[in-house]
């Protein structure tokens, strides 16, 4: 008990009447948490972690006793009914420290649909990339994606966004660029441009669209040897996997180099499924949780 009262000690609580109190709703949680998605192996008091309690005061001392649910937490977090809206940044990663888990992530409910809508591949706007030049600290179009709006609208690699809907882009950061171009299908965004060569600024009204990012993409080299890169793993990379390998089976190739490089994964089932149409028949991948069953 000697962490848990220097723990409390520190933040001068008095450990006669809080101490008792805290472990109790500690507990409550766990035990809550244990039975809603049986992530936990606590059943009994005398199993519980001290030094995850310890940890975790700073946290438990912003909830309120009545609320019980389970809050925007990201994947592997182990802490059940924590409201994270009402956290400051400090008790965040005091949550995420006292799991001991590297690949636990706290994410806001804006941080986490986010997250999903980008391992879809699809997203809604104009299909231009967008990158950001430190050195005049503006963003800049970085590259056109093929029959999307932007191609249409003829909108041109290294254009500096100088406005949106009339509205300047100095002192945006480029997330805040990026949401500001996407938007509804349909829907309109104008977008006022320093084109080089083009001594006026360039007016632009482009339409918005549902778009799908390329992942794959393929060639031929020489003596017959087919390359495809696959650059991510969304739920519309498989589709492009199997047109691309498609094209290069029709151009008669001897050979095949899938490029991985700097791709920083994705969606574990398109990447199985792609696998499944590479290895032999048999067990790529399984999951086993912490009381041993698994899951292939």
């Amino acid at each position: 008990m000697n962490t848990l009262v220097n723990c409390l000690s520190s933040w001068n609580i008095d450990i006669d009447d809080k101490a008792s109190e805290l472990f109790d709703r500690y507990y409550e949680l766990l035990i809550f948490y244990n039975e809603k998605i049986n992530l936990t192996s606590i059943t009994l008091r005398e199993d519980v972690d001290i030094k995850h309690f310890a940890d975790s005061i700073a946290i438990l001392r912003y909830i309120d006793p009545s609320e019980k649910y389970i809050g925007d937490i990201g994947t592997g977090a182990g802490f059940p009914g924590i409201p994270i809206k009402i956290m400051c940044p400090d008790c965040k990663m005091v949550l995420m420290d006292s799991l001991g888990d590297p690949y636990s992530v706290c994410y806001t409910e804006e941080e986490l649909d986010e997250m999903m809508n980008s391992t879809k591949g699809i997203y809604y706007g104009i299909g231009a990339y967008v990158s950001f030049d430190n050195s005049i600290n503006m963003a800049r179009i970085s590259g056109v994606m093929p029959g999307s709006p932007a191609e249409a609208a003829e909108l041109c690699v290294d254009d500096i966004i100088y406005e949106i809907n009339k509205e300047s882009t100095q002192g945006l950061s480029l997330e805040e660029v990026v949401s500001l171009i996407k938007g509804e299908a349909g829907t309109t965004v104008h977008l006022t441009l320093i084109r080089t060569g083009v001594a006026n600024d360039v007016e632009v009204d482009v339409e918005r669209a549902q778009i799908e990012v390329p992942t794959v993409s393929t060639e031929v080299f020489d003596d017959n040897i087919g390359y495809l890169k696959i650059t991510e793993f969304d739920e519309v990379t498989y589709s492009q996997f199997v047109e691309g390998m498609a094209d290069l089976r029709a151009q008669n190739i001897e050979g095949l180099i899938i490029d991985l490089r700097s791709n920083p994964g994705g969606n574990l089932s398109t990447v199985c499924d792609i696998a499944r149409q590479l290895l032999p028949e048999g067990v790529i991948v399984y999951t086993e949780d912490r009381d041993g069953n698994r899951e292939d």
